[in-house]
């Protein structure tokens, strides 16, 4: 093998090749403004970046208000919860005593409609046997003076026979 010219190096080499391909690329980087692209997009990138970044910061001040909200909803949760309990407690105790009164209310008046209805009843056993007492004694009466009735109208029938029987006896005498 024979030694080779830089020349024949150069040909039989993909030197020319890759020459020729960042040639190309550096004509077409230039004629369609790669350059000017990748800096634009670059400095889009840092735009976004920045952009994040402050919106980072935003939603970590909007979660730091979040939290101290949060723990102070839970406190006025905690005292709404208090006091509800509050309330809850003096309702029932209120309900109860107002129970309780009712209860003696009623059962009051259960006793006054008690005693109301033992006078009544009272009353009613009293008017049927004041009834029954004047009926016993109407028919007692009227025994009594159907008997004294019966003996008198006896009297005055032998009493009248009696007259009879002699204005009888006279008149037969007179014949």
């Amino acid at each position: 093998m024979e030694h080779m010219t830089l020349l024949e190096y150069i040909f039989n080499s993909n030197i020319i090749n890759i020459l020729l391909t960042a040639a190309i690329v550096v004509y077409l980087i230039k004629k369609f403004k790669v350059a000017d692209f990748i800096k634009l997009k670059r400095d889009e990138i840092i735009q976004s970046i920045k952009k994040a970044e402050q919106e980072k910061v935003n939603q970590e001040l909007f979660l730091a208000k979040a939290r101290e909200n949060n723990r102070s909803t839970r406190h006025e949760v905690s005292s709404i919860l208090t006091e509800a309990d509050k309330i809850a407690d003096s309702l029932g105790a209120k309900i109860v005593s107002d129970a309780e009164v009712e209860a003696i209310i009623l059962k009051q008046r259960n006793e006054i409609s008690i005693v109301a209805e033992k006078k009544a009843a009272k009353g009613e056993v009293t008017k049927k046997v004041a009834g029954a007492a004047f009926m016993i004694a109407e028919e007692h009466i009227k025994q009594a003076l159907d008997k004294e009735l019966h003996l008198k109208f006896m009297h005055e029938f032998i009493d009248n026979l009696d007259d009879t029987l002699s204005n009888t006896k006279s008149d037969q005498y007179k014949i």
